[in-house]
């Protein structure tokens, strides 16, 4: 019993710690000039902006005003202060969308979970995580820009996108503590008996 307890050990930690082994850290740094509510939708090696209020649209009030990308990958520089240009339809309509910037470095991944997350490193306003990235979403992020404030300002945010605990490995690791758990209480009310 005790083999097979082993055997199923080490299964349990190749499940934990296989995909946390292969996934990768992706930061991107997003430098945004915002009037009210803009959505940065983050797909595969795409950036686009959905602007769906009143208000001047990203990168458009006292401008224009590029949005600046900088990213890493497990800490390592990929993209570095590069301007994206954004353009948008005129006139514009009440759900409108710029222009696609590509290639987006690192490109987001669609092969494992994520878990995206957002802070304010400078500027005026809040981002927040709106979707994150799934297979039932075709592994889209959506970061939500909000300047929340009269006119515009630019707004500083980093996106951090890391791979999700592996919930199987985690649920067996548990079941095996459980189980061996179990079978030390049995050894010991036979032995005292």
């Amino acid at each position: 019993m005790s083999t097979r307890l082993s055997g199923i050990a080490a299964f349990c930690i190749f499940l934990l710690t296989a995909p946390v082994a292969r996934a990768a850290v992706m930061v991107y740094d997003i430098n945004a000039w915002i009037d009210t509510t803009d959505y940065l939708i983050i797909h595969n090696s795409t950036l686009q902006w959905e602007h769906t209020t009143s208000g001047s649209p990203a990168g458009t009030h006292s401008g224009p005003h590029p949005t600046v990308i900088s990213s890493t990958l497990d800490g390592i520089p990929q993209m570095s202060a590069v301007n994206w240009n954004q353009t948008w339809p005129s006139p514009l309509p009440s759900d409108a969308f710029s222009s696609i910037f590509s290639p987006l470095t690192p490109a987001l991944t669609n092969s494992d979970d994520l878990v995206a997350s957002v802070i304010k490193v400078s500027g005026r306003g809040t981002p927040s995580i709106f979707q994150q990235p799934s297979l039932s979403n075709d592994y889209t992020l959506i970061v939500q820009f909000t300047d929340g404030f009269n006119s515009s300002a630019f707004l500083d945010a980093q996106i951090t996108v890391v791979p999700e605990p592996n919930i199987i490995g985690i649920i067996a690791v548990a079941g095996l503590f459980a189980m061996s758990n179990k079978r030390r209480g049995k050894t010991r009310a036979t032995a005292s008996t």
